[in-house]
């Protein structure tokens, strides 16, 4: 079986992988519209430039936490915002 001949990979600068990014930040585009836009090839690769640039978070699970008062954090910013 014969191995084919790999697509050589791009090389992006860091500028332009920037203004990818500050593009799909902002909501001008989305990753799937900017890949076929700039012709990026991978699914994941502007996701990885998110990551690396910043612009990326992990979600934090809804974990409450209660405080010695026996009051949740959520209900104490509650009272705080109300006054």
């Amino acid at each position: 079986m014969k191995d084919k001949p790999r697509k050589p990979q791009p090389s992006y600068s860091d500028r332009f992988k920037l203004g990818v990014v500050m593009r799909v930040a902002n909501g001008q585009l989305t990753k799937d519209q900017a890949r076929i836009v700039y012709n990026i090839g991978g699914k994941s690769t502007i996701l990885e430039w998110m990551r690396k640039f910043g612009y990326c978070y992990e979600p934090t699970s809804d974990i409450v936490m209660a405080t010695p008062d026996g009051k949740s954090e959520a209900e104490q910013l509650k009272k705080k915002v109300r006054l």
